[in-house]
């Protein structure tokens, strides 16, 4: 019906949540099933027969929907969220020819992703920090991180689609840092030390280090990598012609025998009730932080995109604990200190001054 969830290890700081300041790490999975989906589900033969678009033969099903106001039936592919994973996944199925739409309840380059500060993770393996990493030693730092919790298929898919997904980002006009030849101070573990970049790395997207992985494996952008990376992709959509509707608050699936056939939306702005019928819906909204009484989430980040799923009674959510409370979150103010704070040499103590 849709793709939601979250993984253990994004490496990617998106938005965030807690008592102690929760942090949230946004699902990958949905770039990936949004391509399966599209190519695998067939349309309803109870729909088929109503539907061309935006055509005479969606009558019959605008009938049942007479009481909705503005009954909009597409037959598209539905994206329901407008940040970093909606929009990659409405890029990956325009790329495969198909017709797609992304609804956002924001305008798009406004979505929680561009609160990321720290980097995402991808074993390019081009700092002296980084040398000899691949996808191997970052599964292992992946799952060791997870308590061997995580989905390890979902892991293995992430650590080897993960430096593709960066270059690719770059050639789209991400500015990654790059690495500049010769000698640099550094700070690890609270003590300054010097470090020597080769001479053959020069102008190669460049990595921090963040806590827990062997390797110094993450590509920022100065700190704004969510930033700079949401205002690529949506320019990126924009290029493809992808309409996104704003404004648009997914307020229940559309599904009829175990099968999703879109959602109803609401126009925030005229207050209108719209179907927007599909032959596939991804669900990409992110996070639930607003759940807790303090959060650093953004006041949208609300579940309710996982909730509109619970409620047909059809689909299960999976790895609902998957909730990260980030340890340098300032309390009670709901402010996130980035964890690039600590890889760049930070150290977290309590109070009696131990680490």
């Amino acid at each position: 019906m849709a793709a939601t969830g979250s993984d253990s290890d994004t490496g990617m700081e998106h938005g965030q949540q807690a008592d102690a300041g929760v942090h949230m790490k946004h699902s990958r999975t949905a770039c990936r099933a949004a391509a399966w989906l599209l190519a695998a589900l067939p349309l309803h033969p109870r729909l088929a027969h109503m539907l061309t678009v935006a055509g005479p033969g969606a009558a019959p099903l605008a009938a049942r929907f007479a009481g909705f106001g503005e009954a909009r039936l597409v037959w598209l592919s539905l994206l329901i969220g407008g940040g970093l994973a909606g929009q990659r996944a409405a890029i990956g199925a325009k790329r495969r020819g198909r017709d797609v739409v992304v609804l956002s309840l924001v305008p798009a380059k406004r979505s929680h992703s561009a609160a990321a500060q720290g980097g995402m993770q991808a074993s390019l393996g081009n700092t002296v920090m980084g040398a000899g990493d691949n996808e191997d030693v970052h599964f292992a730092d992946t799952v060791r991180g997870s308590d061997w919790g995580a989905d390890q298929e979902v892991v293995r898919m992430f650590v080897e689609t993960a430096p593709k997904a960066v270059r690719e980002l770059a050639q789209w006009g991400v500015p990654w840092n790059r690495v500049s030849r010769g000698e640099r101070e550094v700070v690890i573990n609270g003590e300054r030390k010097r470090i020597e970049e080769r001479d053959a790395a020069h102008g190669l997207i460049t990595a921090r280090d963040f806590g827990g992985t062997k390797k110094w494996r993450t590509a920022y952008v100065a700190d704004g990598t969510g930033h700079s990376m949401l205002y690529t992709v949506s320019n990126e959509a924009i290029a493809l012609q992808i309409p996104i509707h704003e404004r648009r608050e997914a307020m229940a699936l559309i599904h009829d025998a175990g099968r999703c056939h879109g959602v109803i939306a609401r126009n925030l702005i005229s207050g209108e009730l719209v179907a927007y019928v599909a032959k596939a819906t991804v669900i990409a909204t992110g996070g639930f932080g607003r759940i807790y009484r303090v959060s650093t989430n953004a006041l949208i980040n609300e579940g309710m995109g996982a909730a509109i799923a619970l409620e047909t009674g059809v689909a299960a959510l999976g790895n609902m604990e998957a909730v990260q409370f980030h340890p340098t979150a300032i309390f009670p103010a709901a402010i996130l200190v980035t964890e690039g704070c600590r890889g760049d040499g930070g150290l977290l103590r309590d109070a009696n001054g131990h680490r």
